[in-house]
């Protein structure tokens, strides 16, 4: 890989003055939803399974990590370009800084020092950004979209995009435990609409930090065919503990 732009030197270090939280972590099982509801454009509908010995409040867990995932200070993630850059990438062709700076209205220096905060951005030899949580690069997440085989960093990724981009998907991801295939499709005007196991779980961590948002939370991010499926996972990472049903 050729010489790719200046991440992290000169930007200043998104941690300091950050509150430290320690890890927390549930497993959400997949809801389908039956009938169509605008007001549920822009939300994939969980059930939490809580923990047997730790329990974590869903509401405070699903309203802060969306409001940390959306704080720039926090991931370096500039709404105003990955939005813009998603519905580039998603044709499956890598993006220049000049077409990613035309779709944003923004001038290219200010997109180059924007991309920058953002270690994990994923470029190709020629220095065209091929991920950004939406990526060129295979990973145990397919995302397919109007015909075009995509990937994304975690699971998370491949619930959120579809209301994103305002377009139907395809998701076929993998187990990290069992190595079962898991399929969901979804509707940006339903929500989902397959499931296959209908058990599967998706599990979601708030992390301590962000400061590298794909190894801090998409890493964390997967599909498991069941809550049975995810144990073996919880057990090898500390302070994960064990599912069961509420």
């Amino acid at each position: 890989m050729g010489a790719l732009p200046d991440h992290d030197r000169g930007h200043p270090d998104r941690r300091q003055g950050l509150h430290h939280r320690r890890l927390e972590t549930v497993l959400l099982r997949l809801t389908i939803t039956h009938t169509r509801d605008h007001h549920s454009r822009h939300a994939v509908r969980f059930t939490q399974i809580s923990h047997s010995r730790r329990r974590i409040r869903m509401s405070d867990l699903s309203t802060q990590l969306p409001q940390r995932l959306s704080q720039p200070e926090e991931t370096g993630l500039d709404a105003g370009l990955l939005i813009p850059l998603l519905r580039l990438l998603v044709d499956g062709d890598p993006v220049t800084l000049e077409q990613l700076a035309a779709a944003a209205g923004r001038p290219v220096d200010d997109v180059r020092t924007s991309l920058a905060a953002v270690p994990d951005t994923e470029y190709d030899d020629q220095g065209r950004i091929i991920g950004q949580g939406l990526t060129l690069r295979p990973t145990p997440h397919r995302f397919t979209m109007a015909g075009q085989e995509l990937y994304t960093w975690c699971a998370l990724d491949t619930l959120m995009f579809p209301a994103l981009l305002g377009r139907m998907a395809r998701v076929d991801s993998v187990s990290p435990t069992s190595g079962d295939p898991i399929r969901v499709t979804l509707d940006p005007a339903v929500g989902l609409t397959r499931v296959e196991p209908a058990d599967a779980v998706v599990s979601l961590v708030n992390p301590e930090q962000i400061t590298s948002i794909r190894s801090s939370f998409c890493n964390q991010a997967h599909y498991f065919t069941s809550p049975e499926d995810a144990a073996g996972w919880l057990d090898e990472h500390p302070g994960f503990d064990d599912p069961v049903d509420e």
